[in-house]
């Protein structure tokens, strides 16, 4: 409370000091108040000129016409020609609501002091400038926000407000606002934003990602900074594709980054980017400044799996239910698991029930922690008009583990669907494509 009365005061006095000082500067100079700080109250337009020009006729005509100079200025259009006759010799513009309220000749020089209605200048106003004193508006706004936003340690909406206000600039000139000083601030804003990771530990993949104002001895730290985390998954088919996903910094302009999605690649990188359009900004140079705070992370997640390995136990049926001996879906699924670092162990176990497969896998491997045991059968083959061969898998694969004996995932649902002219090869891609639908489940409990 006694902040903000200390900071009343303050503006009291500096007020005060403002007008005490205008007021000795008349008293000394003789000039009066309101030609050395022009008037101000709402609703009131005020204009104030002079001229010290040798003839007195020739010092109120110059006044006269810098006056109708300011007042075009106002309206945006020129009225010089227009209103010089009324205002020279009445004193006033009726349209406009304005008038000669005061003058003062001192020391050779002429003052003249107009006031005019600005709801009636308003309505006077060309639409070009008014559309213009509304960008001047939106741009004062936005100027007024980036202050308080960098105030806040929000540099990344201190910076989209520069880039709003440059991007007003394109509809139309904004008074004596330029679309360069705008895009010059926005430029330094994101030159100062610096990228550092800490508690980084490949191994996990996980890390801390630091966002600060590289400025200033205590260089702050930038809080709800959209961050771009881009990653490296697979998908069904054992492809890998980038995917990227958006993080905010928090109070301490921190993300903490870990393995949040189960597909996500377990040898790769991980790369931080500030999620800002930068193909939208209208700046060569500001694009260059986001686009030089990216960092990148490199990990090689070494997970249980990885370092034990994991046993896996596939058998391929036909629709007359006898075993083939081909290994397509193993095969599949075997590298897609190797792809990410998890050394596969391909076993042949004998055995229609889980209890007697486990069994057997718990003796044999026992330096193992999980075993992966599956069953597919190939359903009735159909030939189509066209001579396409067309048919489809359904089974079931379990996910145990072998030092506890717990079942941990069950899968009767997943189906590969197959068809073309060439048997064979419909017949594998049948069981590769279930070998790797299989792998890219299963993944996500390893």
């Amino acid at each position: 409370m006694r902040k903000i009365i200390a900071i009343i005061i303050i503006s009291i006095f500096l007020t005060a000091c403002s007008s005490l000082s205008t007021i000795m500067e008349a008293a000394y100079t003789g000039v009066p108040t309101w030609a050395i700080q022009k008037p101000t109250k709402k609703g009131l337009i005020y204009f104030v000129s002079s001229s010290n020009a040798e003839n007195q006729n020739q010092r109120a005509n110059l006044i006269y016409r810098d006056l109708l100079a300011q007042i075009s200025e106002e309206l945006g259009y020129e009225v010089t020609g227009t209103y010089y006759r009324e205002l020279s010799t009445l004193g006033t513009i009726a349209e406009l609501g304005l008038e000669i309220i005061d003058y003062s000749e001192v020391s050779g020089t002429l003052y003249y002091l107009a006031v005019a209605d600005e709801a009636l200048f308003d309505s006077k106003r060309s639409e070009e400038y008014k559309l213009e004193l509304d960008r001047a508006r939106r741009i004062t706004a936005l100027k007024e926000e980036a202050i308080e936003y960098y105030k806040n340690n929000n540099d990344i909406d201190t910076l989209n407000c520069y880039v709003s206000a440059a991007l007003i600039l394109n509809e139309g000139p904004a008074l004596s606002y330029t679309k360069e000083e705008f895009l010059d601030s926005a430029t330094e804003i994101a030159k100062n934003i610096k990228f550092k990771l800490s508690d980084v530990d490949p191994n996990s993949g996980k890390c801390i990602l630091n966002v600060s104002r590289d400025r200033g001895a205590l260089s702050p730290r930038v809080v709800e900074a959209p961050i771009l985390v881009t990653i490296m998954v697979h998908d069904h088919s054992g492809s890998y594709f980038e995917y990227s996903y958006r993080e905010i910094t928090d109070e301490k302009g921190q993300v903490e980054f870990y393995k949040k999605f189960p597909r996500m690649a377990n040898i790769g990188s991980v790369t931080f980017s500030l999620d800002i359009a930068t193909e939208a900004l209208p700046s060569e140079a500001l694009k260059k400044e986001i686009e030089e705070t990216t960092i990148t992370f490199d990990y090689n997640i070494v997970s249980e799996v990885a370092k034990d390995g994991i046993v896996i136990a596939f058998s391929e049926w036909d629709e007359n239910g006898e075993q083939l001996p081909t290994t397509y879906s193993s095969d599949a699924f075997r590298s897609y698991l190797e792809k990410d670092g998890i050394k596969v162990v391909n076993a042949i176990i004998n055995g229609n029930e889980f209890e007697e497969v486990l069994a057997s896998a718990q003796e044999r491997f026992a330096d193992k922690r999980y075993l992966i045991w599956s069953r597919v059968g190939r359903n009735t083959i159909h030939k189509t008009s066209t001579g396409d061969y067309v048919t489809s898998s359904q089974g079931y694969t379990v996910l145990a583990d072998l030092k506890s004996g717990e079942m941990l995932y069950y899968d009767y649902d997943t189906q590969s669907v197959a068809w073309g002219p060439d048997w064979e090869k419909v017949n594998q891609e049948l069981f590769t494509s279930y070998g790797t639908l299989m792998a890219s489940q299963i993944t996500r409990y390893l």
